[in-house]
């Protein structure tokens, strides 16, 4: 299979991301729909950041699984571009 049938395939657990957005939120109601879009947004920015990843890997001259560095440096990357909202100290409201 290739990259794009696996992600297709790919599900993140509603439990673990549900549990993730209580621990952020502080709440234990969490809407269901609310739920899949974070899942989906999830998935998405997951994808995103092997792909820059494996872009990287292959910059580097490397071979085999993915590392560390490979994804600091995709992210980094990704951050770089806009397309990872930086964390503030400043509160939301």
């Amino acid at each position: 299979k290739d990259r794009y049938e696996i992600f297709r395939e790919t599900k993140l657990s509603d439990g673990k991301v549900k549990k993730v957005m209580q621990t952020i939120l502080g709440t234990t109601g969490i809407n269901k729909n609310l739920l899949r879009i974070v899942c989906g947004v999830s998935k998405v920015y997951m994808g995103q950041l092997v792909e820059e990843a494996k872009t990287v890997q292959t910059l580097m001259g490397d071979r085999g699984p993915l590392l560390p560095y490979h994804l600091r440096e995709a992210r980094r990357r990704l951050k770089e571009a806009g397309l990872v909202p930086a964390l503030s100290e400043e509160p939301l409201l």
